[in-house]
């Protein structure tokens, strides 16, 4: 498994985790998919604080990390929340997602 895809399952329990130890048991409990993509913001805030000065592998490695999570974080929102998964639509729209422009 490559390190980005290591790292961005972690990356996704990180902020799940302590929101779901506040909200056990309270009416909130069940948003906690809906905090699985706010590191992306703390990562692209860095990014673009540190600018040219972050080496290029960093900066490669952490927007990597960032799309992944991202994708996951969408995973769990479209499965976690969604009644039923049209996968019709699902697998039309997939070729299409897959060569953009």
């Amino acid at each position: 498994m490559s390190p980005v895809r290591h790292s961005s399952k972690f990356c996704m329990l990180v902020p799940a985790a302590p929101y779901l130890a506040l909200q056990l048991g309270e009416a909130g409990e069940h948003g906690w998919g809906t905090v699985v993509a706010t590191d992306t913001v703390f990562v692209i805030g860095g990014l673009a604080l540190l600018g040219r000065r972050a080496p290029q592998a960093l900066r490669v490695f952490l927007l990597s990390l960032a799309v992944i999570d991202d994708i996951g974080a969408i995973l769990v929102v479209a499965f976690g929340y969604s009644a039923e998964i049209g996968w019709i639509a699902l697998v039309a729209g997939g070729p299409g997602g897959a060569f953009p422009g």
